[in-house]
C-alpha cells in the first residue's frame, strides 16, 4: 500500500480551491480534533443557530461514546462490522463540508483492507446520517469536492492511482459522485483487457499514458475495456485543474482514537 494511502488514515486534507458544490463552503477547523490551521471562505447560505449546532455536536459525541462502549453504531453495523478484538478507530469532529454544522469524520482500521472504511457522519436534528462512506484515502477541498483514491490499483494505470471524485450537494446534504478516473500506461501495457492497442494517436503529449474520466456512465465496459474516450495528459491536467484549483492546505488530523484495548476493557468492566 502506498504511503499516501496510509497517510489518508491519519489526516483529512482540506485544500482551498473551487469545485463549487454548494457555493464557497468553508472549513472552520473547529472541533475535538487538532487542526493545524483554519480555512477561510464565505459563510453558509443557511446559517444554523447555536442551539442547532450544539444539538448536532451532542449527537456526534454520543455516537463516539456508543462506539467506544459497544463497538458499533446503530444503523451502521454492516459498515462498522469488525469484532472488538480486531477493530480500532480514529476520528475528528469538525465542519468538514462547510455547512456550519460539525461532522464526525471516522475511520475504521484493523482487520483486513476490505473492512477499512471512512465515514463522514452528520448529526443535524439529533439524527446520525452518513454523508459519505469510502475507503479511507480521502482528500477534501473546501470547494465541496472530495477525492477518494481507490483501495487497489490492479489495472493499466501504472504509477497513476485511480480515484473517485465526489462533490458536496447542499440540497441532499451529502457527497454525490461526479466522476471516476483511471489511466492506461502504454509503456507497461501494449493492449487493454479486450485486446485493444494503446491509443498512441491520443497521446499527443508523448507522455506514454492516457487518462479516462467517466462523468456519466460506467468507467469500464462489459468487455473489460475502459469505456470513456481517452484523454491526452495535457487535457487531463486541464480537467483536474477545472475542479481542483489551487490554494492553501489545512490538515485535520485524526488524533482522537478508540483502540481495541479500550473497547475490550470497557466491555469487560461492564
Amino acid at each position: 500500500m502506498r504511503k499516501s494511502m496510509l497517510a489518508g488514515l491519519l489526516a483529512l486534507t482540506l485544500v482551498l480551491s473551487g469545485c463549487g458544490g454548494k457555493g464557497e463552503p468553508s472549513a472552520s477547523g473547529s472541533g475535538s480534533g487538532n487542526a493545524s490551521g483554519s480555512a477561510s471562505g464565505s459563510e453558509p447560505v443557511n446559517v444554523p443557530t447555536a442551539e442547532e449546532v450544539q444539538t448536532a455536536r451532542k449527537t456526534l459525541e454520543d455516537a463516539v461514546e456508543t462506539l467506544r462502549t459497544t463497538g458499533t453504531l446503530p444503523g451502521f453495523e454492516e459498515v462498522l462490522n469488525l469484532p472488538l478484538g480486531e477493530a480500532s478507530y480514529r476520528y475528528d469532529i469538525a465542519d468538514v463540508d462547510g455547512d456550519g454544522y460539525e461532522e464526525l469524520y471516522l475511520v475504521q482500521d484493523g482487520g483486513y483492507m476490505a473492512a477499512m472504511v471512512a465515514l463522514i457522519l452528520d448529526g443535524q436534528g439529533g439524527k446520525l446520517r452518513a454523508e459519505l462512506s469510502e475507503f479511507p484515502t480521502l482528500t477534501a477541498y473546501d470547494n465541496g469536492c472530495i477525492r477518494a483514491d481507490a483501495s487497489h490499483n490492479h489495472g493499466l494505470a501504472g504509477d497513476f492511482w485511480p480515484y473517485v471524485l465526489y462533490r458536496y450537494d447542499a440540497e441532499s446534504d451529502s457527497y454525490q459522485r461526479i466522476a471516476q478516473v483511471d489511466a492506461w500506461d502504454g509503456r507497461l501495457y501494449a493492449q487493454d483487457y479486450a485486446g485493444n492497442p494503446f491509443p498512441k494517436d491520443v497521446d499527443v503529449s508523448g507522455a506514454g499514458i492516457v487518462y479516462y474520466v467517466a462523468e456519466n456512465g460506467d468507467l469500464y465496459g462489459q468487455d473489460g475495456a475502459l469505456a470513456p474516450a481517452p484523454m491526452d495528459q495535457a487535457d487531463f491536467e486541464k480537467w483536474e485543474a477545472s475542479w481542483q484549483g489551487s490554494g492553501a492546505v489545512v490538515e485535520f488530523s485524526l488524533e482522537n482514537e478508540i483502540v481495541t484495548d479500550d473497547l475490550l476493557a470497557e466491555n469487560a468492566a461492564g
